[in-house]
């Protein structure tokens, strides 16, 4: 059947670092089954083998595609497509940010005597956006996790700015 897709097994050696996933699902059934190995993982399914084992390791590049709504990730090892998903970041920071905004104002109109402040409105060095900041923590997230399962060696960010009215013009 074309439309099969291969079942992938993500492996660690004894230590936890991660080595090259396997297609050979055999072989991963009969580690289980002699207690070779564990699971240490179901989603995306992990396992750790319980030997140690030469960490035979090729290059592994994870390409990043950001978006407004969506990042795009996944992981080649020359021409093999070792992992791919595509991650739904939160869009709502802002509403909640303005949220925040209104009860901070309702609690400060109660307070009758205080002077107005204006000395705290320096931001720290390398500040960003909530909703900047929100999508920048995610796609390190999705980073960090894929290196716990695959051994990364180069990670491409691919951002793109266009004009959407030249597009439709």
């Amino acid at each position: 059947n074309p439309s099969h897709k291969m079942q992938r097994t993500y492996i660690q050696n004894k230590e936890g670092e991660p080595l090259m996933p396997t297609e050979r699902c055999g072989a991963v059934r009969r580690w289980l089954r002699d207690k070779k190995a564990v699971v240490v993982k179901l989603c995306p399914f992990t396992i750790r083998l319980n030997w140690d084992c030469e960490n035979n390791k090729q290059e592994v590049i994870v390409g990043l595609d950001t978006g407004a709504v969506n990042v795009g990730c996944s992981a080649v090892s020359g021409s093999r497509v070792l992992y791919a998903s595509e991650t739904e970041l939160r869009t709502d920071i802002t509403k909640k940010m303005q949220r925040r905004l209104v009860y901070r104002r309702n609690r400060r109109s109660k307070l009758r005597y205080r002077d107005a402040r204006f000395d705290n409105r320096i931001r720290p060095e390398g500040w960003l956006p909530p909703s900047l900041q929100s999508k920048a923590d995610s796609t390190i997230k999705i980073v960090k996790q894929l290196s716990k399962i695959l051994p990364i060696d180069k990670v491409v960010v691919e951002i793109a700015k266009f004009d959407i009215q030249k597009l439709q013009n």
